[in-house]
C-alpha cells in the first residue's frame, strides 16, 4: 500500500489521499487468547444483527470523523495545486527534497495530533511512543522486526525471487579450441649405432 500511494502521488506531503479499513478474523481459545486467523482488505460491511450493525456504524462514524473532512481543507488544497500549477507554468523551481521532507513531517505531527484527539472507540496500537514504559518500547522493537521482515519480503518479490547468485565463469570456446589445438612437446629418443630413432635407415629418395 506504500508503495503503491508513493508511486501514485509522489509530490503529496499531507499524507492524507486515502485511507483503508482492514477486516481481521480472529477467534479466542478456551483461555481467551486471540489467534489471527487471516486479514482481509475488503471486508464485508453486511450486518446481520443489531450488534453487528452498531459495531460496524461506530466504525465507520469514527473512521470518517478522524479523516477530518472539512470544506475548509479541501479549499485550501485546491488553492495549493492551483499555485504550484502556476509556479510550473513560470518556470519557478519546486521544493527541493529536504524542504519537501521538513514540510511532510510537520503536517504528520499536526495530522497525529488530530488523531489522538479523535479517535472515538478507536485504539492506537501503531506507533507507540518510545520512552513512556518498557512495554511499549518492546512492543514498538516487535513491530519495528515484523516491518522490516515485510519490507524485505516485498522488495525481494518486485526483484523476481531474490538476489541471482552470479554464475561461474565458463571459458570461452575460443580459448577452449586454443588449449586444444596447442603442439604437445615431442619426446626425445636416443639414436643407436647412428640409425634414426625407429631403426631404419634412410631411404635415397630422403636424403
Amino acid at each position: 500500500m506504500t508503495h503503491q500511494f508513493k508511486s501514485s502521488k509522489p509530490q503529496d506531503t499531507e499524507n492524507s489521499l486515502c485511507f483503508q479499513v482492514l477486516g481481521i478474523d480472529i477467534f479466542l481459545d478456551s483461555n481467551c487468547k486471540a489467534w489471527l486467523i487471516e486479514v482481509n482488505q475488503s471486508p464485508s460491511f453486511m450486518t446481520d444483527s443489531p450488534l453487528d450493525y452498531q459495531v460496524k456504524k461506530n466504525l465507520l462514524r469514527d473512521t470518517l470523523h478522524m479523516l477530518n473532512l472539512t470544506w475548509k481543507r479541501k479549499n485550501r488544497y485546491i488553492k495549493q495545486q492551483k499555485e504550484e500549477m502556476a509556479n510550473r507554468l513560470v518556470g519557478k523551481s519546486r521544493l527541493s527534497q529536504e524542504e519537501r521532507e521538513a514540510l511532510r513531517e510537520k503536517k504528520l505531527r499536526i495530522k497525529d495530533k488530530f488523531e489522538n484527539n479523535n479517535m472515538g472507540d478507536f485504539q492506537n496500537l501503531y506507533p507507540l511512543k518510545r520512552g513512556v514504559n518498557s512495554k511499549d518500547d518492546k512492543q514498538m522493537d516487535k513491530y519495528d522486526f515484523i516491518y522490516k521482515k515485510a519490507k524485505d519480503v516485498y522488495s525481494e518479490s518486485t526483484t523476481g525471487g531474490g538476489r541471482v547468485k552470479a554464475k561461474k565463469e565458463e571459458p570461452s570456446k575460443m580459448e577452449t579450441s586454443s588449449n586444444f589445438n596447442k603442439a604437445k612437446p615431442l619426446k626425445k629418443e636416443k639414436s643407436i649405432n647412428g640409425l634414426p630413432p625407429n631403426g631404419k635407415k634412410p631411404s635415397s629418395s630422403s636424403i
